[in-house]
């Protein structure tokens, strides 16, 4: 994620030399009916605040397992990202606040709606039929 101009002249007003990023997204899962929420959390070491311009932030993390309930196409999609920023200054005791909080929610134009994959689950391929399981020799 990039933060803006404005948002580094910020985090230098608060005499902030570095910020370490810690991420929440929230990702819907469906397939078929059923849907659940799950939490993808990321986080990165810290990095050096530029003197001007924007900031480009990533950070990386686990991710929960799914498990499909059957046949039908698995979905994921980007939902509310939760940005953590923890400041550091060369004086720590000058940095104030110690860390910012910023909540993000996709736009309304997002390309795909916020969908980040679809998995086929199931036995089918197209053009083909299911296959049947083969009796084991007893």
């Amino acid at each position: 994620m990039e933060l803006p101009p404005e948002a580094v002249a910020d985090l230098l007003a608060h005499d902030a030399t570095e910020v370490r990023p810690a991420t929440r997204l929230a990702v819907g899962v469906a397939q078929n009916e059923a849907t659940a929420t799950a939490t993808w959390r990321g986080s990165a070491e810290p990095v050096a605040l530029p003197g001007s311009g924007p900031l480009t932030l990533t950070t990386t993390g686990d991710v929960p397992s799914v498990a499909g309930q059957g046949d039908g196409d698995l979905t994921f999609t980007a939902g509310a990202l939760s940005l953590d920023l923890a400041l550091g200054a060369a004086d720590p005791a000058a940095t104030a606040p110690a860390s910012l909080a910023v909540d993000c929610v996709l736009a309304e134009d997002a390309p795909g709606q916020g969908l980040l994959a679809t998995v086929p689950v199931g036995t089918t391929t197209p053009g083909r039929a299911p296959r049947r399981p083969r009796p084991c020799p007893g």
